[in-house]
């Protein structure tokens, strides 16, 4: 049954990988279709432009695809809208549920993976380093849907998220504009990081976040 299963979701995305990788990608690469799209993705904005600065290879990056227990998998829907500029270092893989909004550049390092149920709203500069690992009902937003004014003074300008490589979230972590998070760090569930941390290889966490343990490492 699972093989089935399976074999169902590779057919039931052709139509929208076809249309994915030959709306965004040159025809070389198009025809390799690196990138495979679930049917269960909601396509609200395509425009914008997709870069794959690594070696082409088919499946290597995947949309909309995630067998969680906690999920109603029938229900769930991935989100793409682009506006801006989306650049794959490597592989990726957006788990069903990953919400994506971009206006801005949002760059993705080698094997970056989102498990599902999490939300990138890019409208300034997002960048994510090699090996993130980011849990279910996360969400970075590198600016504010609205502004707001002491003044004629902007209080609430749109600052860049850095992540560096090899960091994990944790579930339901709250990422804001400004933040910087070091390599090998662990991000502790329920977590506000809104400010730039400098401890490498750290647990950090809380509401606001603060930095708990230094010289950790973790494993997937």
């Amino acid at each position: 049954m699972e093989h089935l299963h399976k074999l169902y979701l590779a057919i039931c995305a052709i139509p929208k990988t076809i249309l994915f990788n030959f709306r965004y990608l040159p025809l070389k690469q198009a025809i390799k279709f690196p990138i495979i799209v679930s049917h269960r993705v909601a396509f609200q904005k395509m425009t914008g432009e997709i870069r794959i600065e690594s070696p082409i290879r088919f499946n290597m990056i995947r949309i909309g695809f995630h067998e969680n227990r906690s999920f109603d998998q029938k229900r769930e829907r991935a989100v793409w809208h682009n506006e801006g500029i989306v650049i794959f270092k490597g592989t990726a893989y957006l788990g069903n549920g990953t919400r994506l909004a971009n206006t801005g550049t949002l760059i993705l390092g080698n094997n970056f993976q989102v498990s599902g149920n999490s939300s990138i709203i890019c409208r300034h500069e997002t960048t994510f380093g090699e090996n993130v690992l980011i849990a279910w009902d996360c969400m970075f937003m590198d600016g504010d849907a609205h502004k707001v004014y002491q003044g004629s003074t902007l209080l609430n300008s749109e600052r860049p998220i850095l992540v560096g490589n090899r960091v994990w979230f944790d579930a339901r972590c709250l990422v804001t504009k400004g933040a910087t998070i070091p390599d090998g760090c662990v991000i502790a569930a329920n977590s506000c990081i809104y400010k730039v941390f400098e401890e490498k290889n750290a647990i950090i966490g809380g509401y606001p976040a603060r930095v708990i343990k230094v010289g950790i490492h973790w494993e997937a």
